[in-house]
């Protein structure tokens, strides 16, 4: 059977509030490699490749845009498109967009909705199951995956299936939310119930189609959003006015609880949505002592514990069970395992405040990456790095001025039009209001220490376009 190309959209707009603080508002959990040696948004594209279907695309936000290139990029995973939300707006028009650039491409294509943060280790029986159900795609019906529950679980959403002759994919009864214990035990008992997994697939026919029906507006604005898009590097820029226009609500309850077609493939396999510590630990191997440790730990009469350090520090633990303890470059956790949902309220609290934990020493961008060291109201010290034949964009500040100091590799910096040629050890400055431009001509890194002294506000931070002119790089 010849089946038609699958086109899968990885949403990555999730905080991974309960994975703090290893994930943070710059660098959430997506990024981070939680189960291998890959972050897990590129284990997501992993699953589904091979002929039948086309390379992953991923919608983001702007924050995270040189995150998602960086990081494929390093995975060597090739990508179909990066879309950029202008905010956020839940997922419906996310897989809006997904639905239209996918016809845009190839109107007889079958859309493949994923979450950025799943764990499935066995890739074959997921790959296998999404061709399967693509078989069932027409112009109407849209398909969701149910996993198999085995514990009467409280933090999924639940599926409840009908009946039909073929067992590979059955109507949709009912979508409930997360029940309590009880309820989630019942669900078990009748056998009719699966996990929600928030994977979805349609042609994109169809879920243009039941946009149209059920949410128009979203269709309007998010089909502007993508008619006006604009292509940025390797970005396509939906238009931010279109976009400003649409109601933030779920997919789920703009169309998949409303539509009349709905039909869920029912999967026995390995799943977790990767949403706390204790998710990590469930899957992890475990020592002698039913640890899992990560990092630069030490452990002493510690039992069913999850240590993670992911910087330099050195970490003991000892006397204790059933802990959450978690070292990262900014702030230390420590939690039992019954209290890590409380994590999500801890993060929101310091996200009111705008705590320095609550954001990422390192910042991917285009040609490198910059790593904050210290900072404070009238300075920054940062290490830059950029790659072979790499330069950063040309810019100016107002009110700050930049110190650059050459670690490793030779660097050429443009001030005001003039270039100067540094070795290791040699230094030099960008007054503010001084064009300037960093560039790494040759086949090594280029390192760089910078310190910045003044207003350190990254609004300050002017890019250098055609003709002469500015705009934020924010």
């Amino acid at each position: 059977m010849t089946h038609k190309m699958i086109y899968p959209v990885i949403l990555s707009g999730g905080a991974g509030k309960r994975l703090w603080p290893l994930s943070t508002k710059d660098q959430p959990k997506q990024f981070h490699p939680l189960y291998s040696d890959k972050p897990i948004i590129v284990e997501t594209a992993l699953r589904f490749q091979g002929e039948t279907f086309a390379p992953a695309s991923v919608i983001c936000s702007h924050a995270h845009r040189f995150h998602v290139a960086s990081t494929f990029e390093d995975e060597k995973v090739c990508l179909n498109d990066i879309i950029i939300e202008p905010e956020a707006k839940n997922t419906a028009a996310a897989v809006y967009v997904a639905a239209k650039t996918v016809y845009n491409r190839n109107p007889d294509g079958i859309v493949l909705i994923l979450p950025s943060d799943h764990y499935i280790p066995e890739k074959e029986s997921i790959r296998t199951a999404v061709i399967k159900a693509s078989e069932f795609c027409d112009d109407k019906t849209l398909i969701t995956f149910g996993i198999k529950p085995d514990r009467p679980e409280t933090g999924y959403g639940y599926i409840k299936a009908g009946t039909s002759i073929d067992k590979s994919v059955v109507p949709v009864d009912e979508f409930v939310e997360k029940p309590d214990r009880e309820t989630a035990q019942s669900y078990i008992d009748d056998g009719h119930y699966y996990w929600n997994a928030g994977i979805f697939l349609a042609s994109a026919k169809a879920l243009l189609k039941a946009y149209v029906a059920l949410c128009p507006e979203i269709a309007d604005f998010a089909g502007e959003s993508v008619h006006k898009a604009t292509k940025d590097l390797d970005f396509l820029r939906l238009d931010p006015a279109s976009f400003a226009k649409l109601s933030s609500i779920s997919f789920d309850y703009a169309i998949m609880e409303k539509h009349p077609h709905t039909a869920v493939m029912p999967l026995k396999l390995q799943w977790n949505d990767l949403g706390s510590w204790q998710a990590l630990y469930d899957i992890a191997d475990k020592d002698k002592d039913g640890n899992v440790v990560k990092g630069n730990i030490l452990t002493l009469n510690t039992k069913n514990s999850y240590l993670r350090s992911s910087n330099d520090r050195s970490v003991a633990v000892m006397g204790a069970e059933d802990l959450i303890v978690i070292s990262s470059q900014n702030a230390v956790v420590v939690s039992h395992k019954d209290s890590v949902q409380d994590i999500k309220h801890v993060y929101e609290e310091l996200e009111k405040i705008n705590c320095p934990s609550m954001h990422s020493t390192i910042k991917r961008q285009p040609w490198g990456y910059a790593k904050t060291l210290v900072k404070g109201d009238l300075f920054c010290a940062k290490e830059i790095m950029l790659e072979p034949h790499e330069k950063t964009a040309s810019q100016i500040h107002k009110l700050r001025s930049e110190h650059w100091v050459v670690i490793e590799g030779e660097a050429t910096i443009t001030l005001d039009g003039i270039d100067h040629t540094l070795q290791k050890g040699q230094s030099i400055t960008a007054h503010a209001n001084v064009p300037h431009t960093i560039t790494n001509d040759t086949e090594q890194n280029l390192v760089l220490f910078e310190v910045q002294n003044g207003d350190i506000d990254e609004d300050d931070t002017l890019r250098i376009i055609e003709g002469g002119k500015t705009q934020s790089l924010l």
